[in-house]
């Protein structure tokens, strides 16, 4: 019942709740730190969702499905394609490496282009 008025409390809309469960390990959407929450889900088009912690009835996280989508795109962004959460993954750093070696190699053909064109103004 507290976590049914606490999540009126926190939620705008009209939409109904369609469920409340009580979840011994927080998904991965949340924090890890949060050991324990009840999940309120509601019926609407983008899948609402409150975390309450369970020792303390607080609000430690919302989510919907435009965040998941921001969230996917994430994973995408930093190539951690299972857990989102690895910014040193290899395939970054082998990106990110590339990436300065041909930047490097740009800079260093700069000198002559502009050395080149500057050469041929002067004839």
């Amino acid at each position: 019942a507290y976590i049914t008025h606490q999540a009126e409390q926190w939620y705008a809309s009209t939409s109904p709740i369609q469920s409340i469960t009580l979840l011994q390990t927080a998904p991965s959407e949340i924090s890890a730190r949060h050991q324990s929450v009840w999940q309120v889900n509601y019926q609407n088009t983008s899948d609402h969702t409150l975390y309450f912690s369970a020792q303390s009835g607080d609000l430690v996280g919302k989510r919907h499905n435009y965040w998941r989508i921001f969230d996917w795109f994430w994973r995408f962004h930093i190539m951690d394609y299972w857990e989102g959460e690895n910014i040193h993954n290899i395939f970054l750093s082998i990106l990110s490496l590339l990436t300065f070696i041909t930047a490097s190699f740009g800079v260093s053909l700069l000198g002559p282009w502009v050395k080149h064109h500057a050469n041929k103004r002067k004839s």
